[in-house]
């Protein structure tokens, strides 16, 4: 409480104390003058939007002149590497990453030579995923173009690429050589409607990350499900980037009905289908069926080691923040231990007293009957 005689009022002794009242009359809170003029000098010296933006297209400007910088000596650096060892490799190509995405994963993009067998792995493994809990509002509008997306592909470009998808469809089916029955694949959910596109315009994003869950690229998902042309468009743009010689080994959850469809259709070229190996990614395998993971599970793959295409999930949790309060995660499965998992199994093979190369022998024999045509269809014969 403040008391004032008649003679001064309450605001004026207010402000010979060095407080601004907030009411002229009856006030109840009073701020401090000085802290009043540290604000206002605050408020001279701030930018304002129209200052921002040009300042924030100046500072991309400049970031994309560094760049362009780099890349060139690079480029360089990398042309000599590739006139010196063409003598001694002639089969095995230096990289020439044309992205910053690429520098980013050290590890996976700066190797000096590419060509390895699939069967052997190949040179670089990548995950594809879609996530539908990243939608725009088609109310929220679009800002002002000032700024090229580095990570997001054109939309431009992925829809040519569904166009070309529609069209070779009508095409005559490729010969192919199948490994696994078409009736031990399942069949992808792919068109089922995952966001109501009556309100939003992007229904969710499809990422493609390295071994190290380091994305490299983004598309936007603006289709009702999780259409093949958004992983064929990735695919392909990763493909720009890299030598004619690096093979790619690619997980994803339904990569066996993508495989299925690079066989049956030329949606792909030839050169680009026999660099890419496909695999499900771990957790998803399991909703496979079984002769369907003989081929495409990754733990049981020759060559993929201990890659399981679990970084995107990886990727959508560090991105959790991004999503509304009102969007609804889904729910975790419980799994158990691996550890306990393995534990049991050396027991059981233990236990069971039958030689491995025998058990081999049986599991290569089991894999080529259930991967029959005979095992999953029904013949009759009159």
């Amino acid at each position: 409480m403040v008391l004032s005689c008649t003679c001064t009022s309450l605001p004026q002794l207010l402000l010979c104390s060095g407080l601004f009242p907030t009411a002229p009359s009856q006030p109840h809170l009073a701020i401090s003058v000085e802290l009043l003029a540290f604000y206002q000098a605050l408020f001279e010296h701030s930018c304002d939007l129209i200052n921002a933006l040009w300042y924030n297209i100046l500072q991309v400007h400049i970031e994309c002149c560094a760049k362009s910088i780099i890349k060139h000596c690079h480029q360089t650096v990398l042309d000599h590497l590739n006139h010196m060892q063409s003598a001694q490799q002639p089969s095995f190509t230096v990289i020439l990453p044309s992205s910053e995405q690429f520098s980013l994963s050290q590890l996976c993009f700066t190797g000096h030579t590419f060509g390895w067998l699939l069967s052997d792995g190949g040179d670089i493994h990548i995950t594809l995923d879609g996530n539908f809990h990243h939608c725009h509002w088609c109310s929220a509008g679009s800002c002002p173009a000032f700024y090229d997306p580095t990570y997001f592909i054109p939309k431009v470009q992925v829809n040519n690429v569904g166009c070309w998808i529609e069209q070779v469809h009508k095409w005559p089916l490729r010969q192919q050589c199948v490994e696994v029955p078409d009736e031990a694949i399942d069949q992808s959910d792919s068109n089922k409607q995952k966001a109501a596109m009556d309100c939003f315009d992007d229904t969710g994003i499809m990422a493609l990350i390295c071994h190290h869950d380091i994305p490299l690229f983004f598309a936007n998902i603006n289709m009702p499900g999780e259409q093949q042309k958004y992983s064929v468009a990735l695919l392909e743009h990763l493909f720009s980037h890299l030598p004619v010689t690096a093979t790619v080994v690619a997980l994803y959850d339904i990569g066996c009905i993508l495989t299925c469809s690079l066989d049956k259709f030329e949606i792909l070229n030839n050169e680009m289908v026999c660099c890419i190996h496909f695999a499900t990614t771990a957790m998803h395998t399991y909703g496979h069926k079984w002769a369907c993971q003989h081929i495409y599970n990754p733990h049981i793959t020759t060559g993929l080691s201990l890659s399981d295409g679990e970084g995107t999930e990886h990727l959508w949790s560090h991105f959790t923040k991004l999503i509304g309060v009102e969007q609804a995660s889904s729910a975790r499965l419980e799994m158990k231990g691996i550890a306990k998992q393995g534990s049991e199994a050396c027991q059981i093979l233990g236990d069971c007293g039958i030689d491995i190369l025998e058990l081999q022998n049986e599991w290569a024999s089991q894999c080529s009957a259930q991967l029959s045509i005979w095992a999953h269809k029904y013949f009759c014969i009159y």
